[in-house]
């Protein structure tokens, strides 16, 4: 064996060995030693391919090639150093005269058809590998490559079989596990991914394209912690595409990382500027952070770049949905419907925006439809039955409801719409029994505690309202409806000072929403403070022109600091809003009469009568009757309140006066006993009066004499 010989057989034993330096020494000694000869350049330029120094080795190579073209393998390497450089069209001309110098080299045929695989000749690629593996069916690399190019096509199953055999036929785990763990990625089976993906990493850690996918993995497995981290290590080792920063960026987002995520994401859209998905995603991101300017901004980017697609109305319809913008997001829930297939988060998200907009029937359609395409979905279940309760459609109701505890009886909701369903029945202990059972299986549910608050509110347990909105605004500042019921309770049980407090946080979160400052009046005025109460009550009519009850409020503040005329005006504004209200006449009845318009008077307390048979309301009706001198409906009214309630057994000593001026001396009689027999003092001043009477009285109708007396005047 000549020296050069031995100096390449040491170089390749050593490059094989992983000792390049040595392997390197060697090669330069034989092209020294012959520099006419191909072999040593081949051999340094195989060694420079190995160490991926590929201009390095094609300058080899070509030098290799000139000086003896008609070795296959020197156009072989070159061609693969090429295809590893991304320069298929040279390296497809390799590979073309290597095949003519070597036309039944199994290796070069799945080398080539690999290399049709890159230049999207597909069928071409196939056809190679099919050569190969006739000529050497127990080809590892040929079944390998085979199953990459199936995976590019994919004909996932079948490249997976393809790998499988190639591993059996000797080939490392560590070559194609990284394709496999690709394969298993696109087929959803995560853990099996992991598992290959894991195995090419010990192999090869330099890969940056393992760790993308690794972390894409995690990502979809909800490992958002293992997926950032993999990703990071895919763009530290050079995976700079705009997918590596997008899926870091969701990883970022979902445990909480809104900044981080949104940095990820302008990275996305400087790499791709038509990168649609990553516009969506920071349009989320921005939502979060609560920059809804942002957001919107976004979302409009992605429509414009895809408008017709779907997911871009779908994401805008969802940020209008969290601002309480319900006709923008159906708006945008109908287009995205519009221009895709009927979608269950669609249906549903459009059907509570009809919810909240009060369209009730239209909400029932669309939570139909979706239980079409998700049968057992008991979300949508429960929301139509909601629709149907504020329909007035209860059986409907509850079968809905009930199909939905059916379908997930441990679901807070669910028993939460029991709950209203049995409040709506009037049977509050019902309701009280679901909305417990809805915090025992969800503690933190403010929903659960501001229900339980409107029943206990209606049966007036203030002490236990006041402990549930508390609990519930602990949990969800948001619930903003809980201040009023809270507040409400609080001037029930007369602590104004904290109904007041709670109102201004309340009004602080939510300005725009009469009942706060109708309430915050109530409080106010209730501590003697009439001019702020009376702000609070013109703001409210300010929100809401058609509040009766602020009117009457109000006009209640001027009647305070005796501003009649403008206390009546008000008040009057007040019935002409709400007609059936007793109270609104009786207060307009107190002024008027006390104003002298005691006819107009005693039609407002008539029509109070209409309205609440109350006795203290025929009281009033009476004593302005007698006041006109209408004296048979003074005395019905009187005769009807005693009839109807003892405790104004008082009363008989009226009923006498009118009866003794009206003539009728024997039910005179009879009125005055029984006014003494309820035991006032003797020095009463109508005690007195009424024992006179009865003295006088008897004698004259013992005598049987007649005397007419006209209320306190002979005649």
């Amino acid at each position: 064996m000549s020296d050069v010989e031995e100096l390449l057989k040491r170089a390749a034993a050593y490059g094989m060995e992983g000792l390049t330096d040595k392997a390197l020494d060697c090669y330069n000694r034989a092209i020294a030693s012959a520099p006419g000869s191909a072999d040593p350049y081949f051999g340094r330029g195989w060694l420079h391919s190995y160490c991926k120094d590929f201009d390095a080795a094609i300058e080899d190579l070509s030098r290799a090639i000139e000086l003896d073209p008609a070795q296959a393998r020197c156009f072989h390497l070159r061609g693969t150093c090429y295809r590893a450089k991304g320069e298929y069209g040279k390296a497809l001309e390799d590979y073309d005269r290597a095949f003519r110098l070597a036309p039944s080299d199994a290796e070069l045929l799945c080398d080539r058809g690999l290399l049709f695989s890159e230049l999207n000749r597909s069928e071409d690629g196939l056809r190679e590998l099919k050569k190969a593996l006739a000529l050497d069916p127990q080809s590892a690399k040929a079944h390998a490559n085979r199953g990459i190019l199936r995976a590019r096509t994919g004909k996932r199953q079948e490249a997976l079989e393809d790998l499988d055999r190639a591993v059996e036929l000797g080939l490392d785990h560590g070559v194609i596990d990284g394709v496999r763990g690709s394969l298993y990625l696109d087929l959803g089976l995560h853990d099996e991914a992991i598992t290959a993906l894991t195995g090419a990493l010990q192999t090869d850690q330099t890969d940056g394209r393992l760790y993308f996918n690794r972390g894409c993995d995690y990502g979809n497995k909800g490992e958002h912690g293992l997926a950032e981290a993999d990703l990071t290590r895919a763009i530290e080792r050079g995976v700079d595409i705009a997918f590596a920063f997008f899926f870091r960026g969701n990883a970022r987002l979902a445990q909480g990382n809104t900044a981080g995520a949104i940095e990820d994401y302008d990275v996305a859209v400087e790499i791709d500027r038509g990168y649609v998905g990553a516009y969506l995603q920071r349009g989320n991101a921005y939502m979060t952070k609560g920059d809804i300017r942002r957001a919107f901004e976004d979302f409009g980017t992605a429509i414009g770049l895809e408008p017709e697609a779907a997911l871009g109305y779908h994401y805008r319809g969802q940020a209008h949905f969290g601002l309480k913008q319900f006709e923008e997001a159906i708006t945008d829930f109908t287009k995205a419907l519009d221009l895709g297939p009927d979608d269950l988060n669609l249906l549903h998200g459009r059907g509570a925006a009809f919810f909240e907009l009060m369209r009730f029937a239209e909400a029932i359609e669309d939570y139909t439809k979706a239980l079409e395409l998700a049968p057992h979905n008991d979300g949508l279940y429960r929301d139509r039955g909601f629709a149907h309760l504020r329909l007035g459609n209860t059986d409907k109701a509850l079968e809905d409801i009930n199909r939905a505890l059916k379908l997930a009886p441990g679901d807070a909701d669910g028993h939460i719409a029991l709950g209203v369903y049995h409040s709506m029945e009037g049977d509050n202990e019902s309701a009280l029994s679901c909305f417990d059972r809805a915090a025992e299986l969800k503690p933190n549910h403010a929903g659960a505690y501001y229900n339980r608050a409107l029943i206990t509110f209606r049966l007036g347990k203030f002490d236990e309202t006041i402990a549930d909105c508390s609990r519930a605004l602990q949990l969800d500042s948001g619930l903003t409806a809980a201040y009023g019921i809270l507040a409400a309770s609080l001037i029930h049980q007369e602590e104004y000072k904290k109904a007041e407090k709670t109102l201004d946080k309340a009004i602080e979160s939510v300005p725009d929403k009469g009942e706060f400052y109708y309430l915050r009046g109530q409080a106010r005025a209730s501590q003697g403070n009439m001019a702020a109460g009376r702000e609070d009550f013109t703001k409210a009519i300010d929100l809401d022109p058609d509040n009766a009850d602020a009117y009457f409020k109000r006009g209640g503040t001027y009647l305070a600091e005796r501003e009649f005329a403008l206390a009546l005006e008000d008040i009057s504004r007040a019935i002409e809003l709400d007609a059936g209200q007793a109270i609104f006449y009786i207060i307009r009845g107190d002024l008027l009469e006390a104003q002298g318009e005691f006819f107009l008077a005693m039609d407002d307390y008539s029509e109070a009568i209409g309205l609440d048979p109350r006795p203290d309301y025929y009281v009033r009706r009476a004593q302005v009757c007698e006041t006109v001198l209408k004296m048979e409906q003074a005395l019905a009214d009187y005769q009807h309140v005693v009839s109807l309630d003892e405790k104004y057994a008082a009363l008989q000593y009226n009923i006498a006066l009118i009866l003794d001026g009206m003539g009728h001396l024997a039910e005179a009689l009879s009125a005055y006993k029984a006014f003494l027999e309820i035991g006032f003092p003797d020095d009463d001043e109508g005690v007195k009066h009424a024992k006179k009477r009865v003295g006088k009285l008897e004698k004259k109708l013992k005598r049987g004499g007649r005397r007419r007396w006209f209320f306190g005047r002979k005649k």
